[in-house]
């Protein structure tokens, strides 16, 4: 490309094909599928004039755009990715990606929620049968030190904290316990700091199984292995969620846990390049995992990074038969 304005003339059209989304006439399924139900199953994306409009959750814009919205990256990159797609010489040579290195230094937040998941102390025989009754070992339960809400916890959490404290590290929202439904808990470490806590129903039926703390989830799970070096050079699976990824795991296969098929943020392909570690994307055997599973391989691909594709025979991996 000659002139850095041609990006914006490209056909919009082939951009979205080769971004995978599947066009029919001049609308498809939005990208953007968190913020719509059933899959965007009639599809609200529509292309015209060389622009893309969602008319359910509203993301709009040029050929750029739809490149940066789609995988979640700055202009430069998306120009990098429009040239090495679409173009047909070095022009964009100098829009090569640049990251920000991942930082966590621990806050009053992770003191907060650190205490909060050892004052809990070990998980309960009620909360142990929910675990083994999906097939995870006591070892890894503990290793990775699950936990769960017991009667006298909110009564000690308040003498210790107070509700500011609470709201501060997320676990109050509106004054309210995050997990009050949600009583076994699975927290996220960065080293030996618990930076982000997840909440799962113990009761059947329920609609909404999981609750996350208030707040951002800034490493996806398990994410410890990542920054040890003896991982160099080894594949390490990414799951949908935490139990498909201790299920990997229990069958000492490397894994870490990210929050659905869109979950995977961009930052955190610096942990994959640090020590040179091959991903391997393992999303659940259905069409979101599987959808997912392409766009997130375009995107360690972007960034020069080579990666495979594996599914579960059954839906996810914590439904495999496994055979040790």
């Amino acid at each position: 490309m000659k002139d850095l304005k041609e990006i914006y003339e490209i056909p919009i059209h082939q951009v979205a094909l080769k971004l995978g989304l599947v066009i029919k006439g001049n609308a498809a399924r939005c990208f953007n599928k968190q913020n719509h139900k059933n899959n965007d199953v009639h599809p609200s994306l529509s292309f015209k004039n060389n622009y893309f409009k969602c008319f359910v959750c509203g993301v709009k814009g040029n050929v750029p755009e739809l490149v940066k919205q789609y995988f979640q990256i700055d202009f430069k990159d998306a120009a990098k990715w429009l040239e090495e797609n679409f173009g047909n010489n070095d022009d964009f040579s100098r829009y090569s990606p640049k990251f920000k290195p991942q930082k966590f230094e621990p806050s009053l937040k992770n003191i907060i929620l650190t205490e909060f998941i050892e004052l809990c102390g070990k998980v309960s025989s009620r909360a142990r049968q929910y675990t083994q009754s999906r097939g995870l070992s006591d070892d890894i339960v503990d290793w990775f030190r699950f936990t769960d809400i017991k009667r006298d916890t909110l009564s000690i959490i308040g003498e210790k904290w107070t509700k500011e404290e609470l709201e501060f590290a997320g676990l109050l929202k509106k004054r309210r316990f995050v997990f009050e439904n949600h009583p076994l808990l699975i927290p996220y470490y960065y080293k030996d700091e618990v930076a982000y806590i997840k909440g799962r129903s113990l009761k059947a039926g329920v609609k909404q199984k999981y609750r996350g703390l208030n707040g951002e989830i800034l490493i996806p799970y398990n994410v410890n292995i990542l920054l040890d070096p003896d991982i160099k050079w080894d594949h390490v699976f990414i799951t949908e969620g935490e139990i498909d990824c201790l299920t990997l795991l229990d069958h000492k296969i490397n894994a870490i846990g990210v929050p659905g098929t869109n979950g995977f943020k961009l930052k955190w392909i610096e942990y994959f390049k640090k020590y040179e570690v091959i991903p391997v994307i393992a999303f659940d055997n259905d069409d979101s995992g599987g959808e997912g599973a392409k766009k997130l391989q375009l995107l360690f691909s972007h960034h020069g990074i080579g990666s495979k594709i594996i599914h579960p025979d059954k839906k996810d991996w914590n439904s495999e038969k496994w055979t040790d």
